[in-house]
């Protein structure tokens, strides 16, 4: 029903005296279903209604049926868009010719009342009487407004016009008569006999089933031709009821013709009675005072068409009108204020209709010929004044016409206000509701219906982060009240630009600094200005980590707390540089020539380091392991060493040093720093043997406990490596003594060690993985641990122990179950469920790995394979492998963020096959060799495949990408470190630069991918152009991506002369689909592909362009 071009904010009236509030809003145009000429749609001064969402609409001339103006009424009904839509159609009940049905109306919760003032039977459709007139009462009953009872006079006469006026209030009902005749039912009249046109009203009370025999009332000073019941209105036990040709004042003298009056009754719970007369304050002749009434509550407002003076009594203009709002103070209604247009002018008739409600008051003018601001007039085009109460007063605050307004449509005929909703008739107007308007039919009519829609106010505009770098997410928040609006609508760019989302909050991954904008659309609101945000990006990606002179680099692990801050730990020898990022470079030097030392660090989310603190005067120290204590604000590393050394920090804070007690061997330690300075706060040492390794910690966050493993051993010659766990509840001078402990028993001949440990938060347990030869026995454990097989070169345990305080209690004591080899690498704990996430290397099969009957087996390939696995603890698992054939893949580290798992690994000489996923290249310059570049894999939950990236070689084929650790963040990023030599670069990436080692060997580096393809942000050098790399991807666009199933492609500048060319291969290679793309957006299905990465390649003859795809189950 809504036409578009209507939503037009109404220009406010501009006129002195008026005070800007609220702006109304044409939001529809109503016309008939079966439009006719003179069907006078929306009738007189009653023939509109308005209540919540509905409103009524009478067409009083309309024909039906072969009748002549029988007459019609319609209902609608807003929807969620604030439209109008037609709900449904009254037809007359009982039709005749001229029986005027809907020429007043009126509507109320579930009760509607139409009038025919020309009916001629009463309820029983008998006893014709010429005109008599009829009501008859609709009740909205399941969502359908069924007809209820007709109602007459109990009095009936002809040409009475019974049904002139009405109105509804609850559960009472009443009509005017204004010709009615007949003599008054109280002798106390003055007047009790016959007297013509003198009028009467009509009361009728609902008792819960039907509508009572009415109460007739008629005024006290009755008089000929007074049309008293031309106007009525209803509220509580309150009614006013107009006669606008009375002549005289409220003492029944002075006579004025056709002065008008008004007359308030009052319901004492049995009977009506005559409350008082009112007349205009400044009252002559032919005002017409009573034309229009309305009431609520304790006020009420009367319109005098004829009304020649101004607010103030002065300044007659003819036919001006006015309108005058009465306030009942007590027993006795008061004039409150006399109301006049600001632009009154001779003939404008304003007060034609009047409507007052809670806080507005609406008056018509029909005769008025100016638009709101006063100019482009056109004879009896009509207009509506808005006033607003308030404790000072009614004040107007808008003139409001039509937006399509035209000579004598005569707008403002027949008013009803409901809230901050305005329905106004024009019953001459000719037009439909077209876009534009068209159809003239001449006095067809039409209404309008104008609302004051509350405006979207923000107070606020919030982000969790303001500057980040290229390709970090970013949450906006709107801090407001939507008022009429549907819903909060976010643009970049520009207000009203490219939509990036709705909703409250969003979250966006601006490749250039943006200016994001957002405004409150839909429902009631069509436009409305912006309030915006701008998120700077900084000039670049991650970097590359360190640059050596001479020697190797590594970082061995890595960390990231809940701000997205990432820690990274490892050894360098003799001196490196950190990249700073946006930030200094800082260089590390050992002070000692050719000896290892530790360093740990700190960098933001876009690489930028903060703080960094290492090892001097080192002849050799390693870390190997790191957590984060966000609690206490620690970070813990641990690792060995075979001497004295001092850490020193960035920050410039005091040094801490530790003193080597040994004969030569290793001894572990635990460092701890201030996760926000980077200053050491002590170095302590770990003890478990005459020679100790500490390779793996874990964190207790619910209370800062810590656990350290390693190996250790009392004899290098004669006693191999065993395992060991120490907890330790540190302070901030120390770990401590060890709380508890686990070892292990090697039987004075097999080796075995810890190699990562994770704590479950959720279950209070602390897992452990490991390798081993031979046998084990864990104290405390379940028994010993045995290699299966005889042919056994090594296998993996899993440990898990429900830390109890004082004791570390043993829940499993697993061997992975090799055949002939395996390794336990990594472990992980899944922190929304508990679950273990493991990883290793495989040779030949394994069958139920770990022991767990319910992990599927691992089949033999044809070199050693990684292994990606996990239990669920409530009795199920999943065992996944990545391969290459005839060669090696390597099984390194895991991470789980709550939703996915992340593997990180090795393989070499030849491409790798993830299972789920498909192949993966090794790509090289030259022939394969046995160099390992780096893989990560990402799993869902069910272990299903969601996607994986490699590394590959681009300058040679003896480059090295060796991992070492995994980690994920919130914001949707996942960071791997590790070594490489000679060149590193990725197989699906973003960004310029390669990363190329500097010295004599190796560097360490971090990758950054992201959580949702696994693309591999480049890192290196500070000349990342994310901004061009934007622009030369922009032209095409997929999404969304991931999918699992309907993918749309979308062309930009798209060109109906090229030839678009698409093609979809999937991880090998294999073209699985071809297609001539014909349309700038094109929806490709994809559901009946198996889930795996897709590369969708599109040609416009000239150039192409790659886009990787992860479809999903």
């Amino acid at each position: 029903m809504i036409k578009k071009y209507l939503k037009l904010t109404l220009l406010l009236s501009c006129f002195a005296g008026i005070i800007q509030a609220q702006t109304w809003t044409e939001n529809d145009k109503l016309v008939a279903a079966n439009r006719q000429v003179e069907a006078f749609f929306s009738s007189w001064a009653e023939g509109v209604s308005i209540d919540d969402d509905f409103a009524v609409v009478g067409a009083f001339r309309e024909d039906y049926s072969g009748y002549t103006g029988v007459g019609m009424a319609y209902v609608y009904q807003k929807d969620a868009n604030c439209d109008w839509e037609l709900y449904q159609t009254i037809y007359p009940p009982d039709p005749t010719n001229n029986d005027l049905f809907g020429f007043a109306v009126a509507i109320d919760g579930d009760f509607m009342v139409i009038t025919a003032r020309g009916e001629d039977e009463d309820e029983n459709g008998s006893n014709t009487l010429s005109a008599a007139g009829a009501a008859y009462v609709y009740e909205n009953i399941s969502g359908t407004w069924t007809l209820m009872q007709k109602l007459v006079a109990n009095d009936r006469e002809i040409t009475a016009f019974f049904g002139h006026s009405v109105d509804i209030t609850g559960n009472k009902i009443i009509v005017g008569a204004p010709q009615d005749d007949g003599a008054a039912t109280s002798t106390s009249l003055t007047n009790n006999a016959i007297v013509a046109n003198a009028g009467a009203a009509y009361i009728f009370e609902y008792n819960g089933t039907s509508w009572s025999i009415p109460d007739r009332i008629v005024p006290l000073d009755r008089g000929e031709e007074d049309w008293f019941g031309a106007s009525v209105a209803i509220y509580g036990d309150n009614a006013v009821v107009g006669a606008y040709a009375e002549d005289e004042d409220v003492n029944a003298s002075n006579t004025l013709t056709n002065s008008g009056s008004a007359y308030f009754f009052e319901y004492g719970g049995t009977t009506w009675s005559q409350l008082q007369k009112v007349t205009s304050t400044d009252r002559n002749g032919g005002e017409y005072f009573g034309h229009s009434v309305d009431i609520r509550e304790d006020y009420a407002i009367i319109g005098a068409i004829g009304d020649n003076q101004d607010e103030n009594g002065m300044n007659s203009v003819s036919l001006a009108g006015s309108a005058f709002v009465f306030e009942k103070v007590s027993s006795s209604w008061n004039v409150y204020q006399k109301l006049a247009a600001s632009d009154r002018a001779s003939g404008d008739r304003f007060g034609y209709s009047v409507a007052i409600g809670e806080t507005y008051v609406a008056i018509g003018a029909s005769s008025e010929d100016e638009d709101a601001s006063g100019v482009n007039s056109m004879t009896n085009s009509g207009s509506v004044y808005a006033f607003e109460i308030s404790s000072s007063g009614v004040t107007e605050v808008e003139k409001i016409v039509a937006s399509d307004r035209g000579a004598y449509d005569m707008f403002g005929t027949s008013i009803a206000l409901d809230g901050d909703a305005i329905i106004v008739g024009a019953y001459f107007e000719d037009e439909d509701d077209g876009n534009p308007p068209s159809n003239t039919l001449s006095d067809a009519g039409s209404a309008y219906i104008f609302e004051v829609n509350t405006i979207p106010s923000i107070s606020s505009i919030t982000t969790s982060v303001s500057s980040v770098c290229y390709g970090q997410p970013v949450t906006l928040s709107v801090n407001g009240d939507l008022g009429d609006a549907a819903d909060w609508q976010w643009y970049e760019g520009s207000c009203n630009g490219t939509s990036v989302g709705t909703g409250s909050s969003i979250t966006v991954t601006p490749t250039a600094s943006t200016t994001y904008y957002v405004n409150g659309t839909g429902g009631c609101i069509s436009s409305n200005p912006c309030e915006s945000f701008t998120v700077t990006v900084t000039a670049s990606s991650w970097h590359q980590t360190t640059k050596n002179v001479a020697g190797n680099d590594v970082i061995n692990d890595i960390a990231i707390d809940a701000d997205n801050f990432v820690y990274v730990t490892g050894t360098f020898i003799d001196e490196t540089t950190l990249e700073g990022g946006s930030n200094a470079d800082i260089t590390m030097s050992t002070g000692v020539n050719g000896r290892n030392a530790v360093f740990v660090a700190k960098y933001d989310e876009c690489g930028s380091l903060l703080w960094e603190a290492h090892a001097e005067e080192s002849k050799d120290s390693y870390a190997y392991s790191l957590v984060v204590d966000e609690v206490n604000e620690m970070v813990y590393i641990t690792g060995e060493y075979y001497s004295d050394f001092t850490i020193v920090s960035s920050s410039g804070c005091l040094v801490n040093a530790i003193s080597y007690v040994g004969s030569g061997a290793s001894m572990g330690y635990v460092a701890a720093f201030d996760m926000n300075t980077g200053c050491v706060q002590f170095v302590d040492q770990v003890n478990a043997g005459l020679y100790t390794g500490a390779s793996a910690i874990a964190l207790n966050e619910a209370n800062g406990d810590i656990y350290v493993g390693g190996k250790s051993s009392d004899n290098l010659s004669t006693s191999p490596f065993t395992s060991y766990v120490h907890k330790y509840s540190p302070t901030s001078s120390g770990i401590g003594s060890v709380m508890t402990s686990v070892t292990s028993n090697n039987y004075s001949a097999y080796e075995n060690e810890v190699r990562d440990m994770d704590y479950d938060e959720l279950n209070g347990r602390l897992w452990v993985i490991g390798n081993f030869e031979g046998e084990i026995y864990f104290s405390p454990g379940i028994g010993s641990v045995s290699i299966t097989s005889g042919s056994v070169v090594q296998d993996a345990y899993l440990l898990a122990y429900e830390d109890i305080g004082s004791s570390l209690s043993p829940i499993y004591n697993k061997a992975g179950e090799a055949t002939y080899y395996m390794t336990g690498e990594g472990i992980a704990i899944d922190p929304s469920t508990g679950n273990p996430y493991m990883t290793g290397t495989f040779f030949e099969e394994i069958d139920a790995p770990f022991g767990f009957s319910t992990i599927n087996s691992l089949p033999t390939l044809t070199g050693n394979a990684a292994y990606c696995a996990t239990y669920n603890l409530s009795g199920s698992g999943w065992a996944r492998y990545y391969d290459v054939i005839d060669s090696d893949a390597h099984g390194i580290d895991v991470a789980h963020d709550g939703e996915l798992a992340y593997f990180t690994g090795t393989f070499n000489r030849d491409d790798v096959v993830v299972q789920t996923l498909g192949s993966y290249p090794y790509a090289v310059v030259g022939t394969p060799q046995t160099s390992n570049h780096t893989i990560v894999v990402c799993f869902k939950n069910d272990g299903n495949g969601y996607w994986a990236n490699v590394t590959k070689d681009p300058g040679s084929n003896t480059a090295i990408h060796e991992p070492q650790a995994i980690a994920a963040n919130t914001t949707g990023h996942v960071f791997v470190a590790g070594q490489y030599e000679e060149k590193m670069d990725y197989y699906y990436s973003t960004g310029t630069p390669i990363l190329s080692s500097t010295g004599s060997g190796a560097n360490g580096f971090i990758l950054r991918a992201e959580k949702g393809d696994g693309n591999l942000y480049k890192t290196g050098d500070r000349e990342d152009t994310p901004v061009e790399i934007a622009k030369t991807s922009a032209q095409y666009t997929v999404y969304p991506n991931p999918t699992n199933s309907a993918l749309t492609l979308q062309i930009e500048a798209y060109d109906s002369e090229t030839t678009y060319k698409g093609m979809l291969m999937n991880a090998t290679g294999q073209v699985v689909r071809s297609e001539t793309i014909t349309a700038s957006t094109t929806v490709l299905d994809l559901s009946g592909y198996p889930a795996g990465i897709y590369f969708f390649v599109i040609s416009d003859g000239t150039q192409s362009q790659t886009i990787r795809i992860s479809k999903t189950n």
